[in-house]
């Protein structure tokens, strides 16, 4: 497990979600001996956005993009008041995009910030 700080200027990607500031989980904290943390957090329904642009918009496929909302596919909760809005243009382009990655390019790319155990269930793949 590892924590990943990026910075999304939501302003000039289109998104206009404000990301809430929230304490860093006590099992994540532990895991990395880390003093109680408050950092900036988007919601769930602002990380797939961001993470289907990411995927139909990049230059070169990343498997982390892929990955993250595989992650995600099982905690996303669609809001009846909000909608994904986003061009089917971009989710035909992210949908062909998923099948550019290779196994060897997800094991290379994201297996190592995978728990150990984890790690090992997807080495077998």
């Amino acid at each position: 497990m590892r924590i990943f700080l990026r910075r999304w200027n939501s302003r000039e990607e289109g998104f206009t979600e404000i990301s809430q500031l929230r304490g860093v989980t006590n099992n994540v904290l532990r895991a990395y001996k880390m003093i109680p943390l408050i950092a900036p957090h988007y919601s769930g329904y602002f990380a797939v956005l961001q993470n289907i642009e990411a995927l139909a918009s990049r230059s070169a496929v990343q498997a982390r993009d892929i990955f993250d909302l595989y992650l995600m596919g099982s905690q996303f909760e669609p809001r009846s008041d909000k909608k994904l809005h986003v061009a089917q243009k971009k989710i035909d382009t992210a949908y062909k995009n998923l099948f550019e990655v290779s196994f060897e390019q997800f094991r290379d790319t994201v297996l190592s910030y995978l728990p150990f155990d984890d790690q090992v269930l997807w080495q077998a793949g």
